[in-house]
């Protein structure tokens, strides 16, 4: 079962990608507003940003139960010490190195000052470094604002709280009571949070839209139901237009930015979940997402998603002072092109000469 399960795992690298992807891109218009670049045809805003964190919830809460149950049916026990170390090593060697670069190197660098980004060297510096140290950027920006270019590493700490709370609950609870509990955290989650942007401060209101722990509830759901009911998904599958309806709607709300006030997010992640199930479980060939190119991103993605403002940033700025382009179109393409390579490279680099040596001691 578990090397069954890891085996599908090729088949969500692209999909992770997209995610990543559509971060980037969303931030790369905002920081071309912020510098007076005109956008080009396909601005789509930072709602798609916003998504595509949904998105990495969904497959987060996804992926994690679904090897935990794999593991529990192979081994009949969820080792706990093994999974946590294997965290560890994936996400906090590269976590902790930008925590340092962000909070001692890059703010007295000149070229990376930009307009809006502002800086951590103020007097709440000490408060929020030490937030980032406990694995909590979430808080820290909630509380005071983002540190320039530490702000992808939010998504990081709300992460890595699910990853500590979520298999205790799995290994502990039994079965029926942990789904009962989570069905009803589902759907009572979005009113809350409603509730508490209301009528709360700020600042908790701000820490309640970023830990959207019922997007990752709702990617468990579907884990559990793949793995213990999946007649369930055999049978909705077996009507072929249902995965074409699936990714219709997928890429004309990501396109549109259709919204569905407070239940948007539930909403987004029940169709990133059958999406999900579909690529790795129901592979629809007319959008596969097992290219060559789709894997080597989805791979690199973690880094990919962690560097791409820095990168942006710097793009900008030395096109801004050294390059004029008279036609918006090529100046746009150019940027673009130049961010995403240079992203791309500076993500492979990290995880072929950094981060895979501590993935290869997790084995």
């Amino acid at each position: 079962m578990v090397s069954q399960g890891k085996v599908y795992l090729r088949g969500l690298y692209g999909f992770r990608f997209l995610a990543a992807f559509s971060v980037f891109y969303a931030h790369l218009e905002q920081a071309k507003g912020w510098a007076g670049i005109p956008n080009w045809m396909f601005h789509m805003g930072t709602r798609v940003a916003a998504d595509g964190v949904t998105c990495f919830f969904v497959l987060s809460g996804f992926l994690i139960t679904y090897l935990l149950l794999c593991e529990e049916g192979e081994t009949l026990i969820i080792h706990l010490p093994s999974f946590y170390l294997r965290r560890m090593l994936r996400i906090w060697p590269l976590y902790y190195s930008w925590v340092l670069l962000v909070f001692f190197v890059f703010p007295f660098i000149p070229f990376m000052k930009f307009p809006v980004l502002g800086t951590v060297l103020d007097g709440y510096f000490l408060h929020r470094f030490l937030l980032f140290l406990f694995l909590s950027p979430q808080i820290a920006i909630s509380l005071y604002s983002h540190p320039p270019f530490g702000g992808p590493l939010w998504s990081v700490g709300v992460e890595e709280y699910f990853y500590l709370i979520w298999p205790l609950l799995l290994k502990n609870i039994p079965r029926p009571r942990l789904l009962l509990g989570l069905v009803g955290f589902v759907l009572v989650m979005p009113v809350v949070r409603y509730f508490i942007l209301k009528f709360s401060i700020q600042w908790v209101g701000s820490i309640f839209s970023l830990c959207r722990f019922d997007c990752m509830a709702i990617g468990a759901l579907f884990a559990w139901i793949r793995m213990y009911k999946n007649e369930w998904l055999q049978c909705l599958f077996q009507r072929r237009w249902i995965p074409w309806a699936v990714w219709f709607w997928a890429l004309v709300h990501f396109v549109v930015g259709v919204r569905y006030g407070i239940f948007t997010d539930t909403v987004y992640s029940l169709v990133f979940s059958l999406l999900i199930v579909i690529v790795a479980f129901h592979p629809f060939p007319l959008f596969s997402l097992e290219s060559a190119f789709l894997t080597f991103m989805g791979k690199i993605s973690y880094g990919f998603y962690v560097f791409h403002w820095a990168v942006n940033v710097c793009v900008i700025q030395f096109f801004l002072r050294f390059v004029h382009v008279q036609n918006n179109f090529i100046f746009n393409l150019l940027l673009f092109v130049i961010c995403f390579g240079m992203t791309a490279a500076l993500s492979a680099v990290s995880f072929f000469g950094f981060e895979r040596k501590f993935l290869s001691s997790a084995r």
